[in-house]
């Protein structure tokens, strides 16, 4: 009887080590990977503001806004708005 009252105990104990231990790896595992979406996150955000600044140190504020919601419009046609500068010849 204590036998198996022992032999019940260590069963025990070592079931639930088993589960700790997979349960902690499973955790490590979700939060390896939640951090990695994080910084994922942040450097699209750093990329983001990067273009912004690099467009708007080429174009004006205002032609930037119109390019960046024509870009974001539901195409209509066959094409989206193609943007073009006008050179005027200056003699």
């Amino acid at each position: 009887m204590l036998g198996a009252n022992v032999l019940l105990f260590v069963c025990a104990n070592l079931l639930g080590c088993l589960s700790y231990f997979f349960l902690e790896r499973r955790q490590r595992r979700a939060f390896l990977e939640t951090r990695q979406s994080l910084e994922a996150k942040l450097v699209l955000e750093e990329e983001s503001q990067e273009q912004e600044r690099l467009l708007l140190s080429v174009l004006p504020k205002h032609v930037a806004a119109e390019i960046r919601e024509d870009l974001g419009a539901v195409v209509t046609g066959q094409f989206k708005k193609i943007y073009m500068s006008r050179h005027e010849n200056v003699r």
